[in-house]
């Protein structure tokens, strides 16, 4: 049977970032600071179209967990790709010495085999040390308190064999993230959305994905992404592999509470319309298109009492009609996400209730998307 055990994206994490402002580029009106703020009309724009230029980097007060993402309001193109990393430890910058291929990192307090990426924080004229590549996952090796040599493997950085040859010693900020946790590579911003229902002669038939036109209709871009499991970790990136300059809403992170059962049959999703019909003096009509909020409504019909106390009644008393959240309403079926899932807040839900089983309960669920 097909699970719809949804994803409700609370306990956020998104409000304790600190985002990089020299990690990519970014236009001095639209800082990247705007990726933690919850009003969409605000938005981060890269300044340049560049992989370097469109990057995010994100560094948490303390180590904390998630299980869903998403980027919310965004103006990715139908041919842009995209690639999250998690990291449990902050960045440490570092010099290198291409005398000894030896790089320096004040009290790096690393242990031989860490994973590490490095990369330079001059997205406009600056350079890693020659050998060395943006975003490339080494292995260090220990060579005292201070210095380290980084190796293509494991195997090579615990034998200490193998160092990476570094040729020069670079232009500008160098930084190295070490503790690789969540490395998926690269993904499609747009990814297939249609099954068997395009015809051959369709323009998205051959690719099952959103045409340009399409992509026109959606005011409020989200692109929801699902971890493989809960990861704790500091540090995240964000990077685009896009020929334009972008502007991103909100880069949204959380827990997330997944419902330990499905939601009962009848709960209902959809749109709020919004649009206005106007009567002219001759007695056509004309209208006014407004952007409509994605909606759902149901309930967890059958749910423990513990589950029912812990998540469904601390959801509703915590985070009332105020707080919003990232919503992926069916995790098994991603080529529906883009559809389904969006930023949301809670609408008034009514009381849970005791069910007629021991020890189980019904939660309510109601929520409406949040618009710039």
């Amino acid at each position: 049977m097909t699970s719809f055990q949804a994803v409700k994206g609370v306990r956020r994490i998104t409000p304790f970032f600190t985002w990089d402002s020299a990690y990519g580029v970014y236009v001095g009106d639209y800082p990247v600071t705007n990726l933690s703020k919850d009003e969409l009309a605000f938005v981060c724009r890269t300044g340049a179209a560049t992989l370097r230029a469109n990057r995010f980097k994100g560094t948490l007060d303390h180590e904390r967990a998630a299980m869903l993402m998403g980027f919310v309001h965004h103006t990715c193109g139908l041919d842009d790709r995209f690639r999250v990393r998690l990291y449990g430890n902050a960045g440490k910058a570092f010099t290198a010495d291409p005398s000894t291929d030896r790089i320096t990192i004040a009290a790096h307090g690393l242990s031989t085999g860490t994973s590490a990426t490095v990369w330079n924080r001059m997205p406009v004229g600056g350079a890693l040390p020659g050998g060395l590549v943006d975003g490339t996952v080494y292995y260090v090796r220990v060579i005292d308190a201070n210095t380290l040599t980084l190796h293509q493997s494991i195997a090579a950085a615990s034998a200490g064999t193998g160092a990476v040859d570094i040729t020069s010693a670079g232009v500008g900020q160098h930084e190295l993230l070490s503790d690789l946790r969540y490395n998926p590579g690269w993904d499609d911003v747009w990814p297939v959305v249609y099954g068997d229902t395009p015809e051959w002669e369709d323009e998205t038939w051959w690719t099952g994905k959103y045409s340009e036109e399409d992509l026109a209709k959606w005011k409020v871009k989200t692109r929801p992404v699902l971890f493989d499991q809960t990861y704790l970790f500091v540090v995240a990136t964000l990077e685009f592999d896009s020929s334009t300059t972008l502007d991103i809403g909100l880069l949204e992170m959380a827990k997330g509470w997944q419902f330990a059962s499905n939601y009962a049959p009848g709960s209902q999703f959809g749109f709020r319309i919004r649009s206005k019909s106007v009567e002219h003096w001759g007695g056509g009509k004309g209208f006014e298109r407004l952007n409509k909020p994605r909606t759902f409504r149901g309930q967890i019909a059958m749910t423990t009492y513990t589950e029912a106390m812990e998540q469904g009644f601390e959801d509703v008393f915590s985070n009332d009609v105020t707080e919003p959240f990232l919503w992926i309403e069916r995790p098994d079926d991603p080529k529906n996400w883009l559809r389904t899932s969006y930023f949301a807040r809670n609408t008034d839900p009514g009381p849970s209730s005791h069910h007629q089983a021991p020890g189980c309960a019904t939660i309510p669920l109601a929520h409406e998307e949040v618009l710039p």
